[in-house]
């Protein structure tokens, strides 16, 4: 096996879990964290509490089970790459 195999998983999950995370905390630390005067309903968010629900929601639905397949589909390969480098040597 490659001394670097831990590439693939680092590129997977920075894409799938630490843009996410980035976009978050640079949203948090640039949209305003005050609600709009106008906003009479029960449940209003701040621009930065609503794009931390929406982040939420998403890495919950689609980024987690991405990443746990990923991760799944990178190490089948790479063993399979093993076993067949050792049939062929």
């Amino acid at each position: 096996m490659s001394k670097r195999w831990w590439r693939a998983y680092a590129w997977l999950l920075g894409v799938l879990w630490g843009l996410p995370l980035c976009v978050t905390g640079i949203g948090l630390l640039v949209l305003p964290h005050d609600r709009s005067p106008s906003a009479e309903c029960g449940v209003c968010f701040s621009p930065a509490e609503g794009l931390s629900v929406v982040v939420y929601v998403v890495a919950g639905a689609v980024l987690i089970p991405a990443g746990v397949i990923g991760n799944l589909l990178i190490a089948g390969v790479q063993i399979v790459r093993a076993t067949r480098g050792h049939r062929d040597g």
